[in-house]
């Protein structure tokens, strides 16, 4: 993570997450993981879920670096990096957490929907100043448009 996150939760993989008695954790889990940590972060900002309108991940990028095994905790930091007029874009490391070994980034880039029109709607400006105001004027780009 290039740009020190400010928000980060700790997961414990659950047996049933494992890959076939290898005891390791299937990667597949890491974007499950990512989304209890996503809501964890929107919590935190003080953005309330509301059913209208959703973010929709229009793209992830996963790099894995090493694997995690069961027992071990995972330490996922969250960070937004770009927020459009109804983009988004979020960066997660996930690092083993009593170590810090990093295992795996996932670069996400999604869209708010409105789900009645089936097209992106923009961010509410009050939600907007809340995560620039979170993560810092500075540490964030925002487009114009």
């Amino acid at each position: 993570m290039a740009q020190e996150a400010k928000f980060s939760i700790n997961i414990k993989p659950r047996v049933l997450d494992e890959l076939r008695g290898t005891g390791v954790v299937s990667a597949e889990h890491f974007l499950v993981y990512r989304t209890d940590a996503a809501f964890a972060y929107l919590e935190k900002v003080g953005i309330p879920l509301r059913p209208n309108p959703v973010p929709v991940v229009l793209r992830w990028d996963v790099a894995l670096i090493s694997p995690l095994g069961i027992g071990e905790e995972l330490k996922i930091s969250v960070r937004t990096t770009r927020l459009g007029r109804s983009s988004y874009a979020t960066e997660f490391q996930l690092n083993e957490a009593s170590s810090g070994r990093p295992v795996a980034t996932i670069y996400e880039t999604g869209v708010l929907m409105d789900l009645e029109t089936g097209r992106s709607t923009p961010w509410l400006e009050e939600d907007k100043q809340k995560v620039i105001a979170f993560e810092g004027k500075e540490n964030i780009e925002v487009a114009e448009r």
